[in-house]
């Protein structure tokens, strides 16, 4: 269980998180993502937003946006 953003932000980066990305997309030809969280924070949208940021603003590093036709975060 993810317990905060520092957790979610070593999750997003863990190496082991990376390689599964990067294995899966080769299998897949439409994702569709997204996060679910009982945090009452009623920022924590824009929170999680900002952890992501840095995949969406460098999609060549983002092996699902990269490899997949159809891919939504």
């Amino acid at each position: 269980m993810i317990e905060n953003l520092d957790d979610y932000w070593d999750y997003l980066t863990h190496p082991a998180h990376v390689r599964t990305i990067e294995f899966g997309a080769s299998l897949l030809e439409d994702l569709v993502t997204y996060d679910t969280t009982d945090d009452p924070d009623p920022e924590i949208g824009e929170k999680i937003a900002l952890l992501q940021e840095p995949f969406a603003k460098q999609p060549e590093s983002d092996p699902l946006a990269r490899e997949l036709p159809s891919y939504k975060a």
